[in-house]
């Protein structure tokens, strides 16, 4: 489904879709931000890191967060000139990427429980965002499986066609 495969990209861009939408259906003025990582790379965002708020939301993080061997900005660049659409899928779900900032968080992020850590989303809306970059630089370039399900329903319903344009989505990247 979602890791190790051939949609990652395109499943994760669904479940940011679907929580978003249920967001703003409860306020139409919510958008999902994304921490961009490769610049701000020393620390967890603060707002995400009261002592208190974790032990609230139930969630837990490693004792340390160093992030100096996350992806620089070098090593964005260059996973960003790259034109075979697979080999920017594996190369950036993998480390020093996004497994890499799973485990520098830590704790609940290392587990299937990982969305119920409010960095998840910011996470993976930065993801999202290096895959809309990458589809602006090499437009018509796209993963094999277009017209394939993403699973499992009724939680994901659209195709990886569907999912390709953030626009048809509801939303842009600045």
């Amino acid at each position: 489904m979602g890791h190790n495969g051939r949609n990652f990209l395109a499943w994760h861009r669904e479940y940011l879709a679907k929580i978003e939408a249920r967001l703003i259906a409860i306020n139409p003025l919510v958008t999902i931000p994304y921490w961009d990582w490769v610049t701000d790379r020393f620390a967890i965002p603060t707002e995400l890191t009261d002592p208190g708020d974790l032990a609230d939301w139930g969630i837990t993080r490693g004792s340390t967060f160093n992030g100096s061997s996350l992806a620089s900005a070098a090593q964005l660049n260059s996973l960003l000139a790259g034109s075979n659409f697979d080999t920017f899928q594996s190369t950036l779900e993998a480390a020093p990427f996004h497994n890499r900032l799973h485990n520098l968080v830590g704790g609940t992020m290392l587990t299937s429980a990982s969305p119920a850590d409010p960095v998840f989303w910011l996470h993976h809306a930065f993801i999202d965002k290096i895959w809309a970059d990458w589809q602006v630089l090499h437009p018509g370039v796209n993963p094999m499986n277009l017209s394939e399900v993403l699973q499992p329903p009724p939680i994901m319903s659209r195709t990886v066609t569907q999912v390709l344009d953030t626009r048809q989505l509801g939303y842009v990247y600045a």
